[in-house]
């Protein structure tokens, strides 16, 4: 087995595809390795892959922050420290009780503690609040973009469990996924998959579980499908650190004539390394900064 590690500051801020193809290429000559499979790993599509699952999760991520701040019932949870919070001083959380519907605005530019600018609007519409079986909420974006890079798509979540219990069964669709960049490029993604919302008395220690497929197109037009090999574990006390990305499981992507690729995203600790696999060959790569 071949085993390479390399930095790689946020791919499409700072680099080009073809500088990190061309950094791959010297790290291999620098260690007197020929490693034909290496040009088979498509290095593009794994980082913008892992980018956009965690852009959407994101969504989620403060959308589910928004619900419990905006709980007045008996049931209703709240972070031991204020400071755990992603929802920043700028984004202003308005609640229609009557309506049912809980709006996160981050207004014409709002910068967060990870120091990227939010703008926009997530709109969130609920049937009850999530942890009771039955619930419903239905995510939509309005003008919603990260760092001038649109963000679309309606994500709909709905509590599946069978009793009000501590771990909550979820099945959640995305219709409508589209990214698009300041340059014009679009990529695509949909999914029907199920959620485990592992709660704890402080949501920051709350872990989501995933499992199921995605569909999706990348920046060149190409479809793919990714297939969650081994459950995908994301914890809040990890975003906290800045870590976007699932910390533990493993996934496939599927390319029309291509390898399959093998992502393992680690063992549950709060780092920003992944290790790509294609016919046996493995590649560990940090996409801190995504």
């Amino acid at each position: 087995m071949v085993l390479q590690k390399f930095r790689m500051s946020s791919v499409f801020r700072f680099f080009s595809l073809s500088a990190f193809v061309l950094l791959i290429g010297l790290t291999s000559c620098q260690q007197g390795e020929d490693d034909p499979t290496m040009a088979e790993v498509d290095a593009e599509l794994v980082v913008l892959e892992a980018d956009i699952e965690a852009t959407y999760e994101e969504v989620d991520a403060y959308s589910f922050e928004a619900m419990d701040l905006t709980d007045l019932s008996a049931e209703a949870r709240r972070f031991v420290n204020p400071s755990d919070q992603m929802i920043s001083s700028c984004v202003i959380v308005t609640h229609d009780s009557v309506n049912k519907v809980v709006t996160v605005d981050f207004g014409t530019g709002c910068i967060g503690a990870d120091g990227k600018e939010r703008k926009g609007q997530i709109i969130i519409t609920y049937t009850q609040r999530l942890y009771r079986p039955g619930a419903q909420l239905s995510i939509a974006l309005q003008n919603y973009s990260v760092d001038g890079v649109q963000v679309e798509g309606t994500k709909t979540i709905t509590n599946v469990s069978p009793t009000f219990q501590a771990n909550i069964s979820l099945n959640t669709t995305l219709v409508g996924g589209k990214i698009t960049w300041l340059n014009g490029d679009v990529a695509t993604r949909q999914f029907t998959r199920t959620r485990t919302w592992v709660r704890a008395a402080n949501p920051i220690l709350d872990e989501f579980h995933v499992e199921g497929a995605v569909q999706g197109s990348r920046r060149n037009g190409n479809a793919y499908q990714i297939n969650i090999v081994s459950t995908l574990i994301y914890k809040r006390s990890c975003r906290l650190q800045g870590v976007r990305i699932p910390v533990q499981g493993l996934k496939a992507i599927q390319r029309s004539n291509r390898p399959n690729v093998l992502v393992d995203v680690g063992d549950g600790d709060c780092d920003h390394l992944i290790t790509i696999t294609v016919n046996g060959s493995s590649h560990v790569v940090d996409v801190r900064d995504l």
